[in-house]
């Protein structure tokens, strides 16, 4: 199936100025969370490239944190600057978070089978990685490894004498097309990119590498963002747009004598510890797992348990559970066990889902992926709402002495609190959650005249109201009573939940000015 194209650029910046096409064959798996290389099905094809879904891009942050289905835009941009974009259903099998694991070559345990030769022959000697054989034509030879195009690769070297070498390779898109490292006695160390065929030096420095002692050199790609690293330090950063979705990284060998000792490649925000001698091994902290337990469905107007037990961290102690709902009618959570929080679920006439996000955080303060959990919450029946308010009594708490000046701003707070905590929305105090419970009006009456939470005399911020007491037309200075009524879904009568008389409710202070 074709997807429907847009923004499509007619117009080649180098070569050919055919655009290419993203095509959909069965895209029904799942997809990296925020990779350039997508794999989700789609494919995408060039004119004269022949088939480049390698450089198939989401736009934007791409989460499949979740099972369902949902549409998300993508790109794909030829080597001349061309690009097709295209929307796609996804419909995600499985919950994933694909995160590059941090990979460390040392050569003196061989070549491992994941090495690609794209020109001319190499293999690890003698604990180095060394090119073989006859010189071939620039760009001599290229040691690559697949991986995702945000990257940070760092490599351990050892001239040996030669005073020009390469580097690290980036973003390998071909022979023609690629970043890479250059170092020269005479003129320091550099970041080039090649384009076309042809050169240009992005990033210079006046950096000067031992002839015969072991040192570091690193490149590490963000979208265009890119960095030089010598020694485990950055020595220059750019933006550069050319070769975006490049998959390809590795180093570029162009003597025969240089050695390469280890070879570190990870996701572009992993930093790496340099220990002694030189050798690079990756972060000694692995990344935390966050785990939000298993989907849940519960009633209306009940606690339900969020459950992040289930998360891990290999190396050490996960002391922080950070939780956020990102869907339905907020709850307030309980956090006093946060990694079994706890909440009242929301009352409403119709059925809905709650979603949440959980975040681990551990002993060295690296954090995990997100997990998230869904808790689907049943619709209440609007008899029984009825019947649960209409059987109760309210204590009605305020900040003390209540006062209306007629016409004024002044605001006071008042919340109810119901005598039988069965079958209603809480918050943690217990008390009755005015924003759920099917609630859609609130109406405060003193004398006949009446102020309403669907104007801005009433506001109703959770379990409580923030009452403008003045707006009553009441026509005495002194105490007046007042009757607070509750609307629910559906009901025109309404109910009287606290009155003259009730338990909490005192008279307020009216003055006529």
């Amino acid at each position: 199936m074709s997807l429907p194209l847009a923004n499509t650029v007619q117009m080649g910046v180098r070569g050919d100025s055919t655009p290419p096409v993203i095509n959909s064959s069965g895209v029904n798996g799942y997809a990296p969370l925020d990779k350039i290389t997508l794999v989700s099905g789609l494919t995408a094809t060039d004119n004269e490239l022949g088939n480049i879904t390698s450089y198939i891009s989401p736009i934007g942050d791409f989460y499949s944190g979740f099972i369902g289905s949902f549409e998300h835009d993508f790109v794909v941009r030829d080597r001349w600057g061309n690009t097709a974009t295209a929307t796609a259903t996804i419909n995600v099998e499985g919950a994933y978070y694909l995160q590059e694991t941090p990979y460390y070559d040392d050569f003196s345990q061989g070549l491992g089978e994941h090495w690609i030769k794209e020109n001319g022959d190499f293999d690890a000697v003698n604990g180095a990685l060394v090119a073989i054989g006859s010189q071939p034509a620039s760009p001599r030879w290229n040691a690559l490894v697949e991986a995702d195009s945000n990257a940070h690769v760092q490599a351990v070297f050892n001239l040996n004498g030669v005073t020009q070498v390469g580097g690290p390779i980036i973003r390998y898109v071909d022979s023609n097309n690629f970043y890479y490292a250059n170092f020269n006695i005479g003129s320091g160390l550099k970041l080039v990119k090649r384009v076309g065929g042809d050169y240009f030096d992005v990033i210079t420095t006046e950096i000067s590498v031992p002839l015969d002692e072991d040192f570091t050199v690193g490149i590490r790609a963000y979208t265009d963002q890119l960095a030089l690293i010598y020694n485990g330090q950055v020595v220059g950063e750019t933006v550069d747009s050319d070769n975006l979705y490049g998959n390809k990284h590795g180093v570029l060998l162009n003597t025969t004598s240089h050695e390469i000792k280890s070879y570190w490649m990870a996701a572009s925000d992993i930093n790496i510890n340099l220990l002694s001698e030189g050798v690079m091994f990756p972060n000694g902290n692995q990344q935390p797992t966050a785990n939000a337990g298993p989907d849940q469905s519960v009633a209306a107007g009940v606690e339900f348990t969020l459950d992040g037990t289930g998360s891990e961290d290999a190396d050490g102690t996960i002391v922080e559970w950070r939780w956020t709902q990102t869907a339905g009618d907020t709850v307030t959570l309980n956090l006093e066990d946060p990694a079994r929080p706890t909440a009242t679920s929301p009352s409403r006439t119709i059925a809905q889902t709650l979603t949440f996000q959980l975040i681990t955080v551990d002993d060295e303060g690296a954090e995990s992926a997100p997990g998230t959990v869904n808790v689907n919450v049943a619709a209440v029946v609007l008899s029984e709402i009825l019947k649960v308010i209409e059987r109760l009594d309210f204590d009605l708490t305020t900040q003390g002495d209540v006062n209306a000046y007629f016409g004024r701003a002044n605001r006071e707070v008042m919340k109810l609190k119901p005598s039988d905590p069965t079958g209603l929305a809480l918050d943690a105090d217990g008390f009755m959650m005015l924003d759920s419970n099917t609630i859609e009006e609130i109406k405060v009456i003193a004398e006949g005249s009446s102020i309403s939470s669907k104007t801005d005399s009433i506001n109703i911020e959770g379990s409580e109201m923030l009452v403008r007491l003045g707006d009553l037309e009441a026509s005495k200075n002194g105490s007046l009573y007042f009757s607070i009524v509750v609307f629910v879904e559906g009901d025109t009568k309404g109910v009287v939940v606290s009155s003259k008389g009730s338990s909490g409710n005192k008279p307020m202070s009216y003055v006529t000015l």
